[in-house]
């Protein structure tokens, strides 16, 4: 590693993830941040304060190539996520992408990768309890569960060849800035859309994003005894899911839910939905993916990330909630959640 502070390079910087990550980490005396995305006009964003951005499709090594400096330590968080999609595309912005970065870093002998996966990996139409890193479901719910793992494989395998890796886990990530998660529930409750699944208890571990930005920054330093490892993250107590869900629309004065789907009923509308979209080639409007995680129970063993990067959530879930709706409120809505 340099003399002077470690080159910091920060994929995806222009998503949730990494722009978090981005901030976080450029204020930290430890580190010198580069930020690579694909949009030029978030990245304007970053150095209208300072921040090196350097735009790159990640899925072009030429942009690899061409990157001006190089970085000491890599977190990955670049990719595409969706709950449907062509099974090219996710092989190409998670696999592929993924499989560059690692050639380029064993090139570079970067000192630590960090590859931020998912917990759509362990996805699946069954209640789940307190998994650990190793229980894989039979088959993946969707094609970029699947990515995810390939990408996942193809880390290890760098790690096989001396490149110092780790892998994150985090499930379901909110919080101030929050694009994805929470927006769309939001969304959907706005256009009518959204209606409970299931009479069982929904239990699910949700990950604020400062507790993940927590277990990055342990990567970071950690003793080699956490190389070549995988570790689920998650703020440490699972909530019941559609209770939080009630408090973020009542916190935001939206009107309560109405109506509730079996969970056979649900799958049903899933998989008619499901087979329509494929003759008409786009989105169904009820994935398969998007019933598992609203109509059935996830929670994850965190121990590993407990023992090995001695990570201890510094947030709660409540905390995290209340982040996002103080940020949500800030995009110019009212009380009343109205655009203003």
């Amino acid at each position: 590693m340099s003399a002077t502070k470690p080159y910091l390079l920060i994929t995806g910087a222009t998503g949730f993830i990494g722009s978090s990550l981005v901030h976080y980490f450029d204020k930290m005396p430890y580190y010198r941040v580069i930020a690579t995305g694909r949009s030029e006009t978030k990245g304007k964003l970053f150095t209208s304060t300072g921040i090196l951005f350097q735009p790159a499709d990640l899925t072009k090594e030429r942009d690899l190539i061409n990157l001006s400096i190089k970085p000491d330590l890599i977190v990955h968080t670049a990719g595409f996520a969706a709950p449907w999609g062509l099974k090219r595309v996710f092989y190409e912005h998670n696999v592929v992408l993924t499989k560059n970065l690692l050639e380029y870093a064993l090139r570079k002998s970067v000192n630590r990768f960090i590859y931020i996966s998912s917990s759509s990996i362990y996805s699946s139409l069954s209640h789940q309890f307190n998994v650990t890193e190793d229980q894989l479901p039979k088959k993946f719910v969707n094609h970029y569960a699947e990515s995810k793992y390939q990408a996942e494989q193809c880390v290890l395998e760098a790690g096989k060849k001396g490149l110092p890796v780790i892998i994150l886990r985090p499930r379901a990530v909110i919080g101030a800035g929050d694009t994805t998660i929470l927006p769309r529930l939001i969304q959907a409750h706005k256009h009518g859309r959204l209606r409970k699944i299931s009479q069982s208890v929904i239990l699910s571990d949700i990950t604020t994003i400062t507790n993940l930005i927590e277990a990055v920054r342990l990567s970071l330093s950690s003793t080699s005894s956490a190389t070549g490892k995988t570790f689920n993250i998650t703020d440490g107590k699972p909530v019941l899911l559609w209770t939080m869900i009630d408090e973020l629309l009542r916190e935001l004065k939206f009107p309560p839910l109405k109506g509730e789907l079996s969970w056979p009923m649900a799958l049903a509308i899933s998989s008619a939905s499901e087979f329509v979209s494929k003759l008409l080639n786009r989105e169904p409007a009820l994935p398969r993916y998007v019933v598992s995680l609203l109509g059935r129970s996830l929670t994850l063993n965190i121990e590993k990330a407990r023992n090995l990067l001695h990570y201890n959530p510094v947030q709660t879930t409540e905390q995290g909630v209340s982040d996002y709706i103080r940020y949500y409120r800030n995009q110019n809505y009212d009380h009343h959640g109205r655009k203003s």
